[in-house]
């Protein structure tokens, strides 16, 4: 087998650049919300926070979803790869 069979394909790295885009977005997302955060709770308004917290959540499944997809895609794939059989020539 050659090295060249275990590389990601191009829809692997495309699920991995999607995973790592919402990985990205969620914790941009979560950052400035823990801003807005900060601002209501001196208002007395905690219930804010369990709001914002479902679209962050959405995002960390998201990405956690299309990474387990690449690893079960990868992983398949090279499971299928054959075995070279040695031609015995007599």
């Amino acid at each position: 087998m050659k090295t060249s069979s275990f590389a990601l394909s191009r829809a692997e790295r495309g699920w991995l650049m999607v995973s790592l885009a919402f990985l990205s977005s969620a914790l941009i997302y979560g950052w400035m919300l823990r801003l807005v955060i900060r601002a209501y709770a001196s208002a007395g308004l905690i219930w804010i926070q369990l709001v914002t917290d479902v679209p962050v959540l959405f995002l960390l499944s998201l990405s956690l979803g299309f990474l387990a997809a690449t690893t079960g895609h990868y992983l398949y794939r090279i499971a299928l790869v054959p075995e070279k059989k040695e031609v015995v020539r007599g």
